[in-house]
């Protein structure tokens, strides 16, 4: 559902990049109840690219967020997830001359979509939609698709989706 664009001009290895993927997830995860299988991230070396700010050219790196908008998603909660990006670029990367983290830029511009064949619930309504669509995710699960296997695993342990593989029994005896 979410879609993090990572674009960076200044050069970062393999475990950078897979450390800011797993930090852009944790973050939005923890900040909203989505399941870790539907936040998106790619990253883009833009080093190649003319990049502007205040009308001159220079290097850039920069995280775009593409999100669900909604009423359960406060200003206070978007510019706390700016921040805790800003914090984890610097962990990761650093902030000295051109490794610092140029801009964040939040768009609460997803109105509809689908992931891996399923249509995407409104924001604030995983939870329902997982007890929903529950069998269907755990029969691909037992069909070895591995995302899905991550995401059962996940809807088991996390205290945000506690009930969820009960109640999603009583639904699908009841629809």
């Amino acid at each position: 559902m979410p879609m993090y664009t990572v674009e960076h001009s200044y050069p970062l290895t393999a475990e950078q990049k897979n450390q800011l993927a797993e930090a852009l997830t944790k973050i939005h995860t923890e900040k909203f109840t989505v399941p870790r299988f539907f936040v998106n991230i790619n990253i883009k070396d833009i080093s190649s690219e003319w990049t502007y700010g205040a009308g001159m050219r220079n290097k850039a790196n920069r995280i775009s967020g593409q999100i669900r908008w909604g009423p359960s998603r406060t200003d206070e909660m978007l510019y706390e997830i700016i921040e805790e990006i800003h914090a984890a670029w610097a962990s990761i990367v650093g902030t000295k001359g051109d490794q610092g983290l140029r801009a964040v830029f939040i768009h609460g511009s997803i109105v509809a979509s689908a992931e891996k064949g399923f249509l995407s619930p409104k924001a604030g309504a995983d939870v329902g939609y997982l007890k929903k669509n529950y069998a269907a995710f755990k029969q691909r699960a037992d069909e070895g698709d591995k995302e899905f296997q991550s995401l059962m695993k996940e809807v088991e342990n996390r205290e945000a989706f506690r009930g969820v593989v009960d109640e999603a029994a009583v639904f699908n005896r009841t629809s």
